[in-house]
């Protein structure tokens, strides 16, 4: 008899596997956006632009 937990720790897991998969084609997936951007929606653009905001170019870090 399984455990009802396991089958949350499982979908917890799974959701953090996908999470590192997203962040390793972070960069590809950036590359693929940049020149593309005029066609993104004012909506998105607008949260993008907000959480670049927290980024400092010159040190390389995200501010917390």
């Amino acid at each position: 008899m399984q455990n009802p937990f396991d089958e949350v720790r499982a979908a917890v897991q799974q959701a953090k596997e996908l999470h590192r998969a997203v962040d390793a084609e972070a960069n590809a997936l950036a590359d693929l956006l940049e020149g593309r951007l005029k066609h993104v929606t004012h909506y998105r653009l607008k949260r993008m632009k907000a959480t670049l905001q927290r980024f400092n170019s010159q040190t390389g870090t995200w501010k917390e």
